[in-house]
């Protein structure tokens, strides 16, 4: 699927639970959404669809100011998913399930960390992990 960033940021605001428009099946199914209500399954196709959306939108850390709402997203995602995993009603999970959505995180906060750090040739290294995640290797785990 490609995206452009206007489509990019309303998905990544589905993801965090954050866009408004409640009803919408992906506010349910999103990231978040189907975190918070925790099926015994982990959807890995709404972690590759933020990651995604971050590509799409990585061009917007080269600017001096990002958009507040993108950071809230981006932010939300990491901060719920990581008080649920370690305090909240995903930390009973199996281990194997909660190890995979930690590597999502470590994942996701590295490409994150590296695109708040903009540099001309960053992009390629703050997806390096994911590339590789999606080939089949991790060194995250």
């Amino acid at each position: 699927m490609t995206m452009n960033k206007e489509e990019a940021a309303v998905l990544l605001s589905f993801h965090s639970g954050r866009n408004p428009d409640i009803d919408n099946p992906k506010w349910t199914n999103g990231f978040l959404g189907s975190l918070r209500k925790y099926d015994e399954s982990i959807q890995e196709h709404n972690f590759i669809e933020v990651m995604e959306c971050l590509k799409v939108l990585s061009e917007d850390f080269k600017s001096d100011t990002l958009d507040r709402d993108l950071m809230a997203d981006l932010f939300g995602i990491l901060y719920q998913t990581t008080i649920w995993i370690e305090e909240g009603h995903l930390s009973d999970l199996p281990s194997d399930k909660k190890d995979r959505i930690k590597t999502w995180m470590k994942i996701y906060s590295y490409a994150l960390t590296i695109l708040l750090d903009y540099t001309d040739d960053c992009y390629e290294e703050a997806f390096f992990a994911f590339d590789d995640y999606m080939n089949g290797e991790n060194d995250f785990e």
